[in-house]
């Protein structure tokens, strides 16, 4: 099965590509701490990398 980095997974356009991958596609879901992205992922059997893509030792930090 192939695999998606969804940033943004918590709502919106990121919430909606993770549901649509979520039958084809191991999910990990990145984004702001939140509940919502947990909920996401929760709802999607994803797994959750929580990141401030804003923070550029933050993304090198999960990379």
């Amino acid at each position: 099965m192939p695999s998606a980095l969804i940033t943004g997974a918590g709502r919106g356009i990121g919430a909606a590509i993770a549901t649509a991958l979520a039958t084809t596609h191991t999910l990990l879901l990145a984004g702001r701490p939140s509940d919502r992205l947990n909920a996401v992922a929760r709802r999607l059997n994803a797994t959750t990398l929580p990141l401030e893509l804003t923070d550029a030792e933050a993304i090198r930090s999960a990379a």
